[in-house]
């Protein structure tokens, strides 16, 4: 979903970095809501660790796509941009700014494939 609608990623990763301390302050206003504010962050946490994953996929294929390399396993997709994710880490300035443009990215294009897949199981009727 990355490859497709980059921008789309970006836009929709830093609107849902925005909107998720909104709704958990909204929630936890209420007595009824605090549990479901507290839900919120834990899940917005562990899908914020699961992009870092998709993103680092993405930089791999893309390195093992420009070398011209033959049918791979995902995994060394994986490898290379854990690698490349860590070693722009490492740089000063760029590192954060890279970081937080990945973040923005997995975060967004995570989104954007479960609404995909929401919009196309709706379609067939199975939800």
């Amino acid at each position: 979903m990355i490859q497709r609608v980059m921008w789309r990623s970006l836009g929709m990763g830093f609107v849902a970095t925005l909107a998720v301390p909104f709704i958990f302050i909204a929630l936890a206003i209420t007595v009824f809501g605090i549990p479901l504010a507290f839900m919120v962050v834990v899940l917005y946490g562990i899908i914020a660790y699961v992009a870092k994953i998709f993103v680092c996929i993405f930089i791999g294929g893309w390195v093992l796509e420009k070398t011209n390399t033959k049918k791979t396993h995902l995994v060394w997709a994986l490898v290379i941009g854990l690698v490349l994710y860590e070693l722009l880490d490492i740089i000063p300035f760029i590192g954060w700014l890279a970081k937080l443009l990945f973040w923005f990215v997995g975060l967004g294009g995570l989104l954007l494939a479960k609404k995909h897949v929401y919009l196309s199981l709706r379609a067939k009727k199975l939800i």
